[in-house]
């Protein structure tokens, strides 16, 4: 896995796109993962990346941390979809167990639809940080596919529920099962309402995988509405996985009983504390670029979104 440059890899899949559309599927290769799965599902081994906002990238260049620099981190998906003159659609819909999402969508009606799924930690927002020509959103967009960017529930984007409150322990009472069992077939649904294309293209980042997994197992129904699922980072088995140190390990827990202890039951909230992680030269701001640094790897890798 090591070596493998994510830039070069969100071409790739754009360029697979491309064949996809021009040449009916000539040029895929095809990995059957398991019987239950899509039919075409395409693996992109890679490094995760959780450097959006730790790294150096357009909103946090590693070396300062101003009043702009904060401005832009309060920009939503949208705020940055409009300020790059792209179109923007905001659709909302809930799930069968009531949790609300929020989908963004950059519209080509009549045009095949994609759906970008984000990966652990991130939101929708991921796929358009670095912007038109860099960001897989917007690479898509151009080549005049209808974008549509998924929000899985717990999300900066999707914390709504219909009895419950995001701030209540019960809210956060889920993993990427639900989000496979629940979320995908909500959102899915939704976009061959919305667009009357009964399949899709669906490209997904780390966690999505494990999502996907689910709803093909749970509900295989679903498998022939999907022409091809591309895998970015794929969470596939624990295989050179980097072990924590004890030292790490208590970093972090001092960090999440920090947030229990605010009543907060996520793990990176946006707050006092993440500010805190985001303000260069901070004794935080360190310790958060160490376990990420372990986690995730190098800030090399974040000029991916």
């Amino acid at each position: 896995m090591r070596g493998y440059n994510f830039k070069t890899i969100f071409f790739q899949t754009l360029l697979l796109l491309i064949c996809y559309k021009d040449n009916e599927r000539k040029h895929i290769s095809v990995v059957n993962f398991t019987s239950a799965c899509a039919p075409h599902l395409q693996l992109s081994l890679a490094k995760p990346v959780m450097w959006s906002q730790f790294g150096r990238n357009e909103i946090v260049d590693g070396e300062r941390y101003d009043k702009e620099t904060e401005r832009r981190l309060q920009w939503t998906t949208a705020d940055w979809l409009v300020k790059h003159k792209y179109a923007v659609e905001l659709h909302n819909i809930t799930t069968a167990d009531g949790y609300e999402l929020l989908l963004h969508r950059i519209p080509k009606p009549g045009n095949q639809p994609v759906l970008l799924v984000h990966g652990l930690l991130t939101s929708s927002l991921a796929w358009t940080l670095l912007g038109p020509g860099k960001s897989l959103a917007f690479l898509l967009a151009d080549r005049n596919y209808d974008v549509w960017l998924a929000n899985f529930r717990g999300s900066p984007y999707a914390r709504n529920y219909t009895q419950l409150g995001s701030k209540t322990l019960d809210y956060w009472s889920f993993s990427f099962h639900e989000m496979g069992a629940y979320d995908l077939p909500a959102i899915m649904d939704h976009i061959e309402k919305a667009t009357s294309f009964h399949k899709l293209i669906l490209i997904g980042h780390s966690q999505a995988l494990n999502a996907f997994l689910v709803l093909c197992s749970v509900h295989p129904e679903y498998n022939e509405r999907i022409l091809l699922m591309q895998a970015l980072a794929p969470i596939v088995q624990l295989h050179g996985f980097v072990r924590f140190k004890s030292d790490d390990v208590r970093r972090v827990m001092r960090y999440v009983k920090a947030n229990l202890k605010q009543g907060s039951y996520e793990l990176l909230p946006h707050g006092y504390l993440s500010k805190k992680c985001l303000t260069i030269g901070s004794d935080e701001h360190k310790e958060c670029r160490e376990i990420m640094t372990t986690f995730a790897g190098s800030w090399r890798y974040s000029k991916v979104s």
